[in-house]
């Protein structure tokens, strides 16, 4: 078929006709192939959550980010920079596991068998940074639905172990401690 051909046939007043595209249907969320990201959506925080107990999971409000799902039954790959500061004054464990809400119900463990955990030793200012990538996969759901995604922290210290703490000694003047955080929706 010529250029002349399909210009004639297919595109008409700006409006490509075909038969697999139509008013109900989108090519974002139809045609694209396994592994396809449909969609990124950011957030950048600067929310404090000070988790002051041990020995339980506390949800950390600088991780959440909302998506709404433009595919039925993708996944979501997360990723999370998190400011933290701790008063902890020995070496400590942090645990962390993923969790998510949908359309504002209760809160998910995505697998409550795994944690993250790794080994906190405080330096002089009491600095820490926490980072996280994870694929939430395998939740059956519809297009539209609203996730929440974020993590939920606990240590083995009783000293507070601070998320976004702001005026903290030596800060730049004018700033904020923030927290930064991608979702990537991806077809499966």
């Amino acid at each position: 078929m010529s250029l002349s051909t399909i210009a004639s046939n297919q595109i008409k007043n700006d409006t490509i006709v075909d038969a697999d595209i139509n008013s109900s249907s989108n090519i974002a969320t139809t045609k694209l192939a396994t592994g396809a990201v449909i969609q990124t959506v950011t957030s950048r925080s600067t929310t404090e959550t000070n988790v002051q107990t041990s020995g339980s999971f506390t949800d950390i409000t600088a991780s959440q980010i909302s998506v709404t799902s433009k595919l039925a039954n993708s996944s979501f790959f997360y990723q999370a920079s998190l400011s933290a500061e701790s008063d902890v004054g020995a070496s400590y464990q942090n645990y962390i596991r993923m969790a998510y809400t949908v359309n504002g119900g209760s809160t998910v463990v995505h697998d409550a068998t795994k944690v993250f955990n790794s080994n906190s030793i405080r330096n002089e200012q009491g600095g820490m940074g926490i980072s996280m990538t994870y694929l939430f996969d395998g939740i059956t759901h519809s297009v539209g639905t609203v996730f929440v995604f974020f993590i939920q922290y606990q240590k083995s210290s009783s000293s507070s172990v601070h998320f976004n703490q702001q005026s903290l000694s030596g800060q730049p003047t004018s700033t904020s401690n923030a927290s930064s955080i991608l979702v990537q929706e991806i077809a499966v």
